[in-house]
């Protein structure tokens, strides 16, 4: 699950210009976070079911999708016709300690965007 912080510092990356569609940007996240294996924080849901779910069009959802693979909370992975949607670990996790570490550690690290954010507006010299 995400942390208070990292949902704050995501939901004010979305907000400055991250997304297109920050609110459904934002219920996707909440729906996907549901959704995810707490070990692997694969997400289980399709795109036509976070649509639905989302009550939005399956294009705007792979749009926001595209969005926020750019900003690094998110990371997808085509198998095939099939694509699978993993939540950065960086930022939500169900693992214990130890092993959340390590996934951190294999995970390509946060997005810029989403670190030179703070309070809604770009960082200044971070």
């Amino acid at each position: 699950m995400l942390g208070r912080n990292e949902a704050l510092q995501v939901d004010a990356w979305l907000h400055a210009g991250g997304s297109k569609r920050p609110h459904l940007a934002t219920r996707l996240l909440l729906h996907m976070e549901v959704a995810a294996r707490g070990d692997t924080g694969e997400v289980l849901l399709t795109r036509g079911e976070l649509a639905e779910r989302c009550e939005a069009l399956p294009r705007h959802v792979s749009t926001v999708l595209s969005e926020l693979e750019r900003g690094g909370v998110l990371r997808r992975v085509r198998e095939g016709r099939r694509v699978r949607v993993f939540l950065n670990s960086r930022l939500a996790t169900g693992l214990p300690e130890g092993e959340r570490e390590a996934a951190q550690a294999a995970e390509r690290p946060v997005g810029a965007q989403l670190e030179l954010i703070e309070g809604g507006a770009p960082a200044t010299g971070s």
